[in-house]
């Protein structure tokens, strides 16, 4: 399937190319392909010429170019088990993705160009800004520090024989085994705002990175027999292994219980869905009604409102990479990526067609960088409009005034 996903990235080049936002690396990149696929040059020249397209606009004014590529990609999937695809075949592939998806997105090159009189400016976007690393820490006092990026190697108080030093990489918690070990159980709790993340180290060894808009409530030291933390919101953890004390996380109505083992969870309030990804290791997971066994590379999802749960096989990337820096899309609805965009760049979403909460995009992008190269080419290829007022993204349709 690489050599598919490659030519679905052609085709975004030669989109870029043809409404002049190509950058020097990208040229090269578009050059070579041409020059390692010499059949595929007159293709290439064809989708350069306008006279070719505007014939073909008007059948393609409906189309759904993401719909199409998923089509393609389904009906290839399901010839790529049986044999192996030819190098023939492929360049009849890249005509049956190339063709469809740049005259959809030509539709809107071409209106605005042709059109320009009869429209307005289809979109605007103010500068969104990425998040960073923030957070908020609640001692067991009640006090409250506020914790960035700037702080380096702070030792910020000795609580119930821990020390705890904010470090640029993680809020670090150290037993002082010197300490008496009978002290009382006591908990902090850290939180990150909406554009906020953090990263924290436990005093048993635990490695725990926040997303936005998550708080954990953990104990200082973990001095009982079951090492248990609460979360609401997303965290990926990196447990250490003790089999003396199995460690548990708490979200609303659904523990999770480990030994040692790395994994994603997604609890959010304000979601309908409950998700744990499971990267190494064995959790098991406790629900109101029922007890499952997760294993490495599966993904366990629960909607809360009807009490479904599924259990599947996933590219485990898909739900992990945020915390190395990066968002990564696969055939995902528009309505959950910019759930996701909320709390890390801190806006509201409003959807002016309930329909378009539905449309799904691949992609990937920085979580460092703005939103705004992503959504210029989900407009490119789709009938997506976005505009920015205040806080608020709304989401709305390309409609030609013909």
């Amino acid at each position: 399937m690489k050599k598919l996903k490659n030519l679905y990235k052609i085709s975004e080049l030669i989109i870029k190319e043809m409404n002049g936002l190509l950058s020097g690396n990208e040229k090269d990149m578009l050059h070579k392909w041409l020059k390692n696929n010499p059949d595929s040059i007159e293709l290439y020249k064809k989708l350069q010429d306008k006279q070719f397209l505007s014939h073909r606009i008007e059948s393609y004014s409906n189309y759904n170019s993401i719909k199409a590529w998923q089509n393609v990609e389904h009906r290839i999937s399901e010839k790529v088990i049986t044999k192996r695809l030819k190098p023939a075949e492929y360049l009849k592939i890249a005509a049956a993705i190339l063709i469809p998806l740049l005259i959809a997105s030509s539709i809107f090159i071409y209106k605005k160009t042709s059109y320009n009189n009869k429209i307005t400016e289809a979109s605007f976007i103010q500068d969104i800004k990425p998040g960073c690393k923030k957070a908020e820490l609640t001692l067991s006092t009640g006090k409250k520090i506020v914790l960035n990026s700037n702080q380096s190697k702070i030792k910020i108080k000795d609580e119930a024989g821990t020390k705890i030093i904010n470090t640029n990489i993680f809020l670090l918690y150290s037993l002082d085994e010197s300490k008496d070990k009978n002290q009382k159980v006591v908990y902090n709790s850290i939180k990150t705002p909406k554009g906020g993340e953090y990263s924290i180290k436990l005093s048993d060894g635990t490695k725990v990175w926040l997303n936005a808009a998550t708080t954990l409530i953990y104990p200082v030291a973990f001095r009982d027999s079951i090492r248990n933390v609460s979360l609401e919101g997303e965290a990926y953890f990196e447990v250490a292994e003790n089999k003396e004390k199995p460690f548990v996380v708490t979200t609303e109505n659904i523990d999770i219980i480990v030994l040692g083992t790395s994994f994603n969870i997604s609890s959010y309030n304000d979601d309908d869905m409950f998700a744990t990804t499971l990267v190494e290791g064995k959790v098991k997971i406790n629900t109101n009604n029922n007890k499952y066994n997760l294993k490495p590379g599966q993904h366990f999802s629960l909607i809360k409102s009807s009490s479904e749960t599924n259990i599947k096989e996933v590219n485990t990337e898909l739900y992990t990479t945020w915390k190395d820096g990066n968002f990564i899309f696969e055939n995902e609805t528009l309505e959950s990526i910019l759930k996701q965009f909320s709390r890390w760049y801190n806006f509201t979403s409003y959807f002016k067609y309930e329909e378009l909460k539905l449309y799904e995009f691949s992609g990937n992008l920085s979580r460092y960088k703005s939103p705004q190269k992503l959504f210029d080419m989900i407009e490119q290829i789709s009938d997506v409009r976005f505009e920015i007022i205040g806080n608020e993204l709304r989401i709305s349709k390309y409609i030609s005034k013909n």
